[in-house]
């Protein structure tokens, strides 16, 4: 919008001078208009008005960015003729209801803006699910009971049926140690997807030392990042006690981290036939399977 000035007088406009407020009009050659933006204070200017206004840069600061003063003569319809320049005929009242129509619209983004921000917090956002985050979600042994495996389920067990697993009729038969069971399902390219094993005590495990003894035949294993995610104390499995961990480890042929429910188990006949179960997942298919190795761990048998 033009600036609007005062028409006679000897004083000249600036785009520089603060902001006024309309006054009545006190004679016929001088009329005080509201002037659109301020700058520092001074007649001189400062380039840049306030709210971001920005200023004319001419040498006078006028308005009309060529460095000459600007002067005008008064008509009598109220319209102001500037010399060499464009006429502007806009009247005091137009002016004040211009003024007007802009504060008001001012005044209604402000409004709508707050109401924004009001209401933004209180919208509800969609659910989205992330599964990598049950990875990290606390594990505790709550669901443990000892329980009968499903009916349809299989069962496989350890010479002289020291050790009896329980497993669905999904898994297959996969290669292992000598005096083993393992049983399995693997993705197409050939990794485990799910790895059970039950295995006859061979060393120096026992009910006591069962977290540490575990971890760190993983890392003898040559398994990186092991990790113990949770330790339970001494449960009651079918036909005997045993002591589990959850842990998480990398393994050192193709570095796939996975994560497994490692039990030590021995019957009422001593420590001479316990054992050893594995029930284990890949760590980004906890959520979907975990639950199925939990019921293995359930399921498991001894003597």
């Amino acid at each position: 919008m033009a600036l609007v000035t005062a028409c006679g007088g000897a004083s000249h406009a600036s785009n520089g001078q603060p902001a006024k407020s309309s006054a009545p009009q006190t004679s016929s050659a001088q009329t005080s208009q509201p002037a659109v933006g301020s700058g520092s204070g001074s007649s001189a200017g400062s380039g840049g008005g306030s709210g971001g206004i920005p200023q004319n840069n001419g040498g006078d600061h006028d308005g009309d960015n060529n460095g000459g003063q600007a002067t005008g003569t008064a008509t009598p319809d109220g319209e102001c003729r500037f010399e060499g320049k464009v006429t502007v005929h806009l009247r005091r009242n137009w002016v004040i209801v211009i003024a007007g129509a802009g504060v008001l619209a001012v005044a209604a983004v402000v409004a709508l803006i707050f109401a924004r921000g009001q209401s933004g917090p209180a919208q509800s956002q969609p659910a989205v699910s992330q599964p990598a985050q049950s990875q990290a979600a606390p594990i505790s042994f709550a669901w443990f009971r000892s329980e009968t495996a499903p009916a349809s389920w299989l069962q496989a067990s350890l010479a002289g049926h020291s050790g009896v697993l329980s497993y669905p009729s999904t898994l297959r038969p996969m290669s292992g140690d000598a005096g083993t069971v393992t049983y399995g399902l693997n993705t197409r390219a050939g990794a485990a997807l799910i790895y059970l094993n039950v295995t006859p005590r061979q060393g120096g495990e026992t009910l006591r030392n069962w977290p540490d003894f575990r971890t760190e035949h993983l890392r003898e294993d040559g398994e990186t990042a092991v990790r113990i995610d949770a330790t339970s104390g001494t449960l009651s499995f079918r036909g005997g006690q045993g002591r589990c961990v959850v842990d998480d480890y990398t393994t050192k042929i193709h570095n796939n981290h996975y994560r497994e429910i490692a039990c030590f188990v021995q019957g009422a006949t001593g420590a001479h036939t316990a054992s050893v179960l594995i029930a284990a997942t890949r760590a980004v298919t906890w959520a979907q399977y975990g639950t199925l190795l939990e019921q293995v761990v359930n399921g498991y048998a001894v003597k």
